[in-house]
C-alpha cells in the first residue's frame, strides 16, 4: 500500500516540533512502516494523520485518522531518507474507525460501527 501521510514529533536537537510527510509502505491495526524523512529515533512518539482513502463514505469513517505511534525501528534508506516502523497507541490501535478501515483495506465490505 502506498499513502501520504502526516508525521508531527518534538525535535529535541531543536527545541521545537516538526511536521514531516510519509509514505506508508503497510499498515495493520498494531502498527506501520513508512519512509520518510523526519529524524525520529526508537521510543519516540510521533502523531499521524492517515487519509481514509477510498473507502466509500457510506462507511462513515472520517477523512482521516488521528493518533499517536511509538517508533520502533529505524533504517537508512536511499537519498536521505528513512524507514520508520511505528507500533500504534491505543488512539489509533483501539479505535473502531482504524478497524473499519483495516477490514475496507482487507476486502471486507465496510459498514458503519453503529448504523
Amino acid at each position: 500500500m502506498r499513502s501520504r501521510l502526516c508525521l508531527r514529533a518534538w525535535n529535541p536537537l531543536r527545541s521545537k516540533r516538526f511536521e514531516q510527510p510519509a509514505i506508508l509502505h503497510d499498515i495493520s491495526l498494531l502498527g506501520a512502516s513508512m519512509a520518510t524523512h523526519a529524524g525520529v529515533q526508537p521510543g519516540q512518539w510521533v502523531d499521524m494523520e492517515i487519509p481514509v482513502t477510498g473507502c466509500p463514505a457510506s462507511a462513515g469513517l472520517p477523512d482521516k485518522l488521528v493518533g499517536r505511534a511509538c517508533v520502533q525501528r529505524v533504517s537508512n534508506g536511499p537519498e536521505g531518507t528513512c524507514h520508520v516502523a511505528v507500533r500504534f497507541g491505543p488512539s489509533l490501535a483501539e479505535n473502531t474507525d482504524m478497524a473499519t478501515y483495516m477490514a475496507y483495506l482487507l476486502g471486507a465490505p465496510a459498514q458503519p460501527v453503529f448504523a
